[in-house]
């Protein structure tokens, strides 16, 4: 079954929350309300497991531990060669009448080694890491128990090292903020400007902009409300309007303004999955300039990019529940970059009060508020080193390493602010290219950054691109900065069909010993293009002049490939903004499996889709259908084959692997055009189709069972 859909534009909105604003005087009804805050477990190594307490770790990386000795003569001279030997060195000691303790220092990759030897010596009482204890205080603030959001990312350790800088300036575009209110005004700086009503008193008269400014910076320790994550300069922009909507180029006059003014930090929780280029225009206007500009992933809980968040040079943040969780109503995809809370936060509103929102317009914040930390820490940080801090010190949540759900991971304001950037350290960054697959004959070249996100400046970087462990390309760059990015172009001309694994490399520069980050690998296809001349017609349609239109869908089979491509009446200029099309396969041919008739306008088909092959704004790739869920598994997608969707096009093509399958299939096309946009309708239109049935000769698609995020269909 082959279905071709596009989903509507939305306009620019700030993101729906669930809001409940009350007076700070109604305590007991905001506890009702509240969630208790959990703690995590650490662990160290294999035997200690630490609760509120933590082990000390030196600005080296290297880790103090604590050895008691016992009364053999020899003690102190058999620990001390067990020490040398793993590269430590005693600190200092503690002597008590006849016992003896002694505290040293040990390179972090032996901690587990020495301590292994130390208590098979037979010399030792005890060894335990240099535990940290953090003294029994919280904020006098007194709403500040309810405030599951920033004990959750230790923003209350991290003020042990940090409280904030006010030499560090985060501007809040949004609705305004009240700057009147109790809680902001220590903090607040009237450097904004009112975009919607033109003139210089940024006045929240929605209550949003307050909300996001009272996460970020509400004063600290003042017996007031709550407690802000970093105790920094905010400023208002306004550029949404009383109902929480605002156009583009307000928005990004805000931007603008806000880095002319001398921000450091640009918080943006809005949105649209319409892409604007007079908005993408204003955040390379502000990174360009040293800026780091966040915004939230949105909330309609799909795999839908929303602008700006989606864009390379954004910090995108998704919410997570007090459970650690990915909230439900997140939107989440592979363009988003860290996690944070978001559901249930009480902060700032307007009118001297305070109020829980849920949003990812929440998350943001709490992302900011950390980034803030991290650069008041750490003034001489360019913008590209802080957004690297954030994201290398959060905590990995879901599948291990980055995911589309939680990014690098939630947040952390602690280990933010408490773990130095070592000496040399080289990141193999990116590869700049989406596709997996490589045209048989053809020469493909790929675009290699590399970031240097360490302290001191290299020289001579060597880069490698590796085919199957073997070096086929090689080149260096001079000289790469700290914090500072460089990219160099690599070649290769695959001389066979068949799959291959690809890695980019970087040769560890002197003294560097972090070296995990230095290599990305990725699986590349070599395959043969489809031949114009071998298309099949499956079906066509007339030109019935709704949006696109559909027009013909066709397909051939080269080797284990089969290529599909569907035509429309009109011209897209890309695919990402424009198009939003499923080919819906029925590969068991059976109506009662697979999406239910009727789950769109127009598709009653009396057939079930098991497969969507989707081309657009919500990707390209394969979702399977999971008969137990009743919903498509867009968490974990197979890759599509082959690919040609061109920028100003009427036609695209994509291939697909085949696995396993009923040797027939049943295909359509079916193309839901889009009817002007909807708050909060993620998909509306008309719709028309075209069935047809297919032959293939072997078995068509393969999808893993695990389903980690299940979600519904587009």
């Amino acid at each position: 079954m082959l279905i071709v859909t596009s989903n509507p534009a939305m306009g620019y909105f700030a993101d729906q929350e669930v809001s409940a604003s009350m007076q700070a005087s109604q305590s007991e009804e905001f506890a009702k309300n509240s969630f208790a805050s959990r703690r995590n477990i650490k662990s160290f190594g294999e035997s200690w497991h630490l609760n509120a307490q933590e082990y000390h770790t030196l600005t080296d990386g290297s880790t103090e531990l604590v050895i008691g000795l016992n009364n053999k003569p020899d003690s102190y001279a058999i620990l001390s060669e067990i020490i040398n030997k793993n590269g430590g060195k005693i600190t200092n000691t503690i002597s008590m009448d006849d016992s003896k303790t002694v505290i040293i220092n040990v390179p972090a990759q032996t901690t587990n080694f020495l301590t292994g030897q130390a208590r098979a010596s037979g010399v030792t009482r005890f060894v335990e890491p240099n535990i940290q204890f953090k003294i029994d205080s919280t904020p006098n603030d007194p709403l500040w128990s309810y405030q599951w959001g920033p004990q959750m990312i230790k923003a209350d350790y991290a003020w042990n090292t940090n409280t904030g800088s006010d030499t560090v300036l985060v501007a809040v575009v949004d609705t305004g903020i009240d700057y009147t209110h109790p809680d902001l005004m220590a903090n607040y700086v009237p450097l904004g400007y009112d975009w919607v009503n033109n003139h210089t008193a940024p006045m929240d008269d929605h209550g949003h902009g307050t909300h996001c400014a009272g996460i970020i910076a509400a004063t600290l320790n003042n017996n007031i409300g709550i407690a802000g994550i970093a105790q920094v300069k905010v400023m208002a922009e306004k550029a949404l309007n009383a109902t929480g909507y605002g156009t583009s180029t307000d928005l990004a006059n805000a931007i603008i303004h806000a880095t002319d003014q001398g921000a450091k930090i640009i918080s943006n929780s809005w949105g649209s999955n319409v892409s604007s280029s007079v908005i993408q225009d204003a955040i390379t206007y502000a990174t360009t300039k040293g800026v780091l500009v966040l915004a939230s992933a949105g909330n309609s809980g799909i795999n839908t990019p929303q602008y700006p968040g989606a864009y390379d040079e954004v910090i995108c943040v998704t919410a997570t529940d007090h459970n650690d969780q990915l909230a439900e109503f997140s939107t989440y995809g592979d363009w988003v970059d860290v996690a944070a809370p978001g559901v249930e936060i009480a902060s700032t509103y307007p009118n001297n009060s305070y109020a829980f929102r849920s949003g990812t317009s929440m998350a943001c914040p709490h992302a900011a508020g950390t980034a803030a930390l991290i650069w008041s820490q750490y003034p001489n940080m360019t913008a590209d080193l802080v957004r690297y801090q954030l994201e290398r010190t959060s905590d990995d949540l879901g599948p291990t390493g980055f995911d589309g759900f939680y990014g690098h991971g939630r947040i952390n304001a602690k280990k933010a602010v408490e773990q130095d950037l070592p000496s040399h350290d080289v990141t193999a960054f990116d590869w700049h290219s989406s596709q997996q697959y490589v045209k048989f004959g053809s020469t493909v070249t790929f675009t290699l950054t590399a970031f240097n996100s360490a302290l001191s400046n290299e020289t001579d970087v060597q880069l490698s691109l590796l085919v199957n462990n073997n070096e086929v390309n090689t080149t260096s760059i001079a000289s790469l900065k700290s914090g500072k990015y460089a990219s160099k172009e690599l070649s290769w001309t695959p001389t066979s069909t068949g799959t291959y694994n690809v890695s980019y490399y970087i040769s560890p520069v002197l003294d560097e010993t972090i070296t995990a980050n230095n290599i990305l690998s990725r699986t590349f296809n070599v395959v043969i293009p489809p031949n114009d001349a071998n298309w099949t017609l499956l079906a066509n349609d007339p030109d019935e002049d709704l949006g696109m239109s559909l027009k013909a869908g066709y397909s051939q089979q080269q080797s284990n490939i089969a290529y599909f491509k569907v035509t429309f009446h009109r011209t897209w200029t890309t695919i990402e903004n424009d198009i939003n099309v499923a080919i819906m396969i029925d590969a068991d041919r059976n109506p009662r499996t697979g999406l239910p008739d009727g789950y769109y306008s127009g598709q009653n088909t009396y057939l079930g889709a098991d497969y969507l092959i989707i081309v657009g704004y919500e990707g390209t790739e394969i979702w399977k259908w999971n008969e137990t869920t009743g919903f498509f598994d867009a968490a974990n997608p197979l890759p599509l084959a082959y690919l040609e969707a061109p920028d100003n096009s009427s036609s695209f093509i994509v291939g697909v692997t085949p696995k396993t399958c009923k040797p027939t299939a049943t295909l359509m096309l079916y193309s839901a055009m889009p009817i002007p946009p909807l708050t909060g309708c993620p998909i509306m239109g008309t719709s028309h189709s075209l069935q047809t049935s297919i032959r293939i000769t072997w078995p068509l698609l393969y999808l893993p069972p695990k389903a980690y995020h299940p979600t519904k269909p587009p």
